[in-house]
């Protein structure tokens, strides 16, 4: 029997899966695979695998409308199918007369469908044959009235008189209601079973849940409803024969100043803290972690559009976020970046690909892209399918940046990642208008043993798109600090667009272990890869 995936005993920074340490990298659609009957997930599996990809999400029965990202994807995206083509644990009635906001009839609450349980097995069985994890999400932030109107615990949408107990959709994720929250722990406890023998899996209890009243945050709700679901998950696991991850996404801002003018933004920090200290879980999962301050809280605001190089981005931030939590000793996953498209916005596929590289050397256990490149007609990303009206047909192109993911994914598996840890303090000195994120590995495979370092140097330009990003060749000296003095490197280069490896010539460490070399004339970014000579 397979082992599950496991934090990694030796690097609680990255997690353990089928006898090795791993980086878990996605390209993921938007979550509706298993309830959106019209997705062909065979298809889309395979062109993960196809670029080494080895992460997906998956909602269990949570639903956007037509609408809900802006008025271009509509059904094109995976997670709105039409109403006949939506798969829900639970059964329809059916009577004919009754029916929910979706011009269906309700959903009967005390019987399950069959059918999304055999389509949820067979989607966690060719996923595993792919060599891909799938992040099972047990429930979502209802957001507004119209979303939480057509899932099928609202009143309006089950025959069971459930939901009638929530004043706001933001009781779903409260203890609020009891009818609500029965239901909740009786779908958790049947999705587990019917999980359980599958090794390529691990569990969300709910993406981006927060609960404000009155414009206050209240995040002992949330706590209390998250843990009580950990909790069923534990619980239901005991007579089963396997054991996996329970993962939170801390979504909630906490504010900690006010505003003293009207020009002047308030300054809320991420509400984490409690649950990187709580026993019952063991991965914590970010939102869009790059344009987070590491003690600080979301920063994602597109003043004319998303850029690579926005205020609200911000290169080199990972590292540092991951660095303060490192003590609690749980992995972090960057779970979900800004995929572009949705609400008009183009897709910037320059700022995926550098925070997927920050990511790797910045200490995340995984990197996970929403790729809205893949629809309903098109489970390939690959813009073959119809084109809703309005996005230009290369918005919907996800191929060549999938293939730099791959570039990432293939460095990652060369590396000794059980020993792989960021360093801060190496890089003493870049080219100007030049950031770095470092990290060094001391593992044996690949590099002679004996303790000798690998290291690795992701350099990116630093400028906004306005200011010139990418359109000139930057270099120049770089400053690394903190080496066994003395040492001697043999030194190659990657080009992350490409794939291409350039080797460069040697270098050596001074007596203070500092190594000083002139970086290569590159646009965008490059990786320099330092191994010990021969």
């Amino acid at each position: 029997m397979a082992d599950t995936i496991r934090v990694h005993p030796d690097n609680s920074r990255c997690l353990s899966w089928r006898g090795r340490a791993r980086f878990l990298h996605g390209s993921t659609e938007h979550y509706g695979a298993v309830v959106n009957a019209a997705f062909d997930y065979e298809r889309y599996l395979d062109t993960l695998a196809a670029d080494g990809l080895s992460l997906t999400r998956a909602f269990t029965f949570y639903r956007s409308l037509e609408t809900s990202l802006g008025p271009e994807l509509g059904y094109a995206n995976t997670l709105a199918p039409r109403p006949e083509r939506y798969l829900a644990p639970w059964a329809r009635t059916q009577a004919t007369g009754d029916v929910g906001a979706d011009g269906l009839p309700k959903f009967d609450l005390d019987t399950w469908d069959e059918r999304y349980f055999a389509r949820l097995r067979g989607f966690l069985a060719a996923a595993a044959a792919h060599g891909v994890v799938v992040e099972l999400v047990l429930f979502c932030n209802a957001y507004d009235e119209a979303r939480w109107q057509h899932l099928p615990l609202h009143p309006a949408s089950n025959v069971n008189g459930v939901g009638t107990g929530m004043a706001a959709p933001r009781d779903f994720g409260s203890l609020v209601d009891p009818s609500v929250v029965h239901h909740q722990r009786r779908l958790v406890e049947k999705l587990v079973a019917e999980t359980n023998a599958f090794d390529n899996l691990y569990y969300e209890i709910c993406n981006e849940p927060g609960y404000t009243r009155d414009g206050v945050p209240q995040p002992e709700v949330v706590r209390d409803w998250q843990r009580l679901l950990a909790t069923t998950v534990r619980e239901t696991e005991r007579a089963l024969p396997k054991r996996h991850l329970v993962a939170v996404n801390p979504h909630l801002l906490l504010p900690v100043r006010e505003p003293e003018t009207p020009t002047e933004v308030r300054v809320a920090v991420l509400d984490d803290g409690f649950y990187w200290h709580d026993p019952g879980i063991d991965l914590l999962n970010v939102h869009y972690l790059s344009h987070r301050l590491p003690r600080e809280g979301l920063h994602h605001a597109y003043p004319g559009g998303a850029r690579p190089r926005a205020p609200a981005y911000r290169f080199g931030q990972i590292a540092p976020f991951v660095a303060l939590r490192a003590p609690a000793g749980k992995p972090l996953g960057f779970d979900e970046d800004y995929g572009g498209i949705v609400q008009g916005q183009p897709p910037r596929p320059e700022q995926k690909r550098l925070e997927a590289w920050e990511a790797l050397l910045g200490g995340c256990a995984t990197y996970d892209h929403l790729d809205f490149t893949f629809t309903t007609d098109d489970p390939t990303g690959a813009a073959a399918g119809a084109i809703p009206t309005g996005l230009p047909r290369a918005w919907l192109d996800g191929r060549a940046l999938r293939r730099q993911f791959s570039y990432v994914v293939a460095y990652a598996n060369s590396l000794d990642l059980e020993t792989l840890r960021p360093d801060l303090l190496m890089v003493q000195q870049t080219p100007w208008n030049v950031g770095a994120v470092a990290a060094r590995t001391t593992g044996a495979t690949g590099n002679g043993g004996g303790g000798r370092p690998i290291v690795a140097v992701y350099l990116a330009d630093l400028r906004r798109v306005e200011e010139g990003f990418g359109s000139t060749a930057l270099g120049g000296r770089l400053s690394l600090g903190g080496l066994p003095p003395g040492s001697s490197f043999a030194v190659r280069a990657l080009d992350p667009k490409t794939g291409e490896w350039q080797d460069l010539p040697g270098v050596a460490a001074s007596d203070w272990g500092e190594v000083r070399r002139e970086v290569p004339a590159f646009h965008e970014d490059v990786l320099l890869h330092l191994a010990p000579a021969e």
